[in-house]
Parts: C-alpha cells; sequence; structure tokens
C-alpha cells in the first residue's frame, strides 16, 4: 500500500500528502456516484416509473434550440389534455441537459414538422408529462468509468486510513486497546 502513500520526509509533507489524497478521493468518489446517478440511475429509474403512463396527443407551442456554455439545449412547451382538464410542459425526455448537437437538431426537426405528437403522462400526477421516454442505452456505459472512479475513490480513502493508522502507531497509539501514547482512554 506504500506506493499510494506519497513518499514525504517532513510532517508538515505527510499532513499535506494526507489531505490532498483525502481531496483526491472525495473528488473521483463523489463525482463518480454522480456521473452514475444522473446518467444512468435516474433515468433508469424515471423509465421504469414511465412505463405504464397512458399516452395523449399535445400540441407543441414553443420550440427552440438555445445556446448554452456546454452547448445546445432543446426547449419545448407543449399542451396536452388529460382526464378533462388541460394541462402544459417543458420536459421533453428522461435526460436533464445538453446533447450532441446532431441529436438536438434531428429532434429539433421532428418537433417542428411532426404534425401529430404524443406525450406520456403521470396518472397520479398529470402535470408531469413526457415527450420522449427513451432510455439511452449507450449512457448505461458511462456506469463502467463511473464505477471505476468510485472503486478508485475508495481505495484512495483506504489508502489515506492506513497512511495516518501507521503514522499513529509510529507515535505509540495502540488501536487495540484504544490507547492513546498518555495512556488515557479515548
Amino acid at each position: 500500500m506504500r506506493l499510494l502513500a506519497v513518499a514525504v520526509s517532513t510532517r508538515k509533507e505527510r499532513v499535506i500528502a494526507r489531505t490532498g489524497l483525502l481531496l483526491l478521493a472525495s473528488i473521483l468518489f463523489v463525482g463518480g456516484w454522480l456521473v452514475l446517478w444522473q446518467q444512468v440511475v435516474d433515468p433508469l429509474t424515471e423509465a421504469w416509473r414511465s412505463r405504464d403512463w397512458p399516452q395523449v396527443p399535445v400540441r407543441i407551442e414553443a420550440v427552440q434550440l438555445v445556446a448554452g456554455v456546454k452547448g445546445y439545449q432543446l426547449e419545448v412547451r407543449y399542451r396536452y389534455r388529460f382526464a378533462d382538464r388541460v394541462y402544459q410542459s417543458e420536459r421533453y425526455g428522461l435526460y436533464h441537459g445538453y446533447a450532441d448537437p446532431s441529436t438536438l437538431e434531428a429532434v429539433y426537426a421532428e418537433l417542428l414538422y411532426t404534425k401529430r405528437m404524443f406525450a406520456w403522462v403521470n396518472p397520479k400526477n398529470p402535470e408531469e408529462a413526457l415527450l420522449n421516454r427513451d432510455f439511452s442505452w449507450p449512457t448505461v456505459f458511462l456506469a463502467i468509468p463511473a464505477c471505476g472512479m468510485i472503486f478508485l475513490g475508495a481505495l484512495l480513502f483506504w489508502a489515506a486510513f492506513v497512511s495516518a493508522r501507521d503514522f499513529l502507531r509510529s507515535r505509540g497509539w495502540s488501536f487495540r486497546t484504544g490507547e492513546s501514547p498518555a495512556g488515557r482512554q479515548e
């Protein structure tokens, strides 16, 4: 495990190295979970939840491609009738955020020129609707690097823990009895 711990000579450098190791571990671990949740788990649960929603015709009111910092984003607004009430929604699909421009341009053209569109409506909450509930299976492959980030972050946490434990042992701490160098219980 010494390969993951930085070989440093002074106490200050060891503290900085452990802090950097914990910071890197935290970024990898939390970042991996965020990617896994946003790109795989959340869309999968939404697809599963919407599988039995009824389909209703919609009237598209506005469609536009908006340029942002990360790229283009599709904005759509539509109306639909469900249970003798008229609702309005702006949600296109399972994913929130940006996509590649060629996909967005195709979706944009489809929304502009298709005469008949349908939305899937949540019968328990009719204000919630989706124009597209297709799950993008290629994004499931994002789970592989995300799980790798989670594993690497956990491994680095463990390396930081072992390094701190070894350092405290060299200072006289006993982890089996819980005694500090001064001999008092903590």
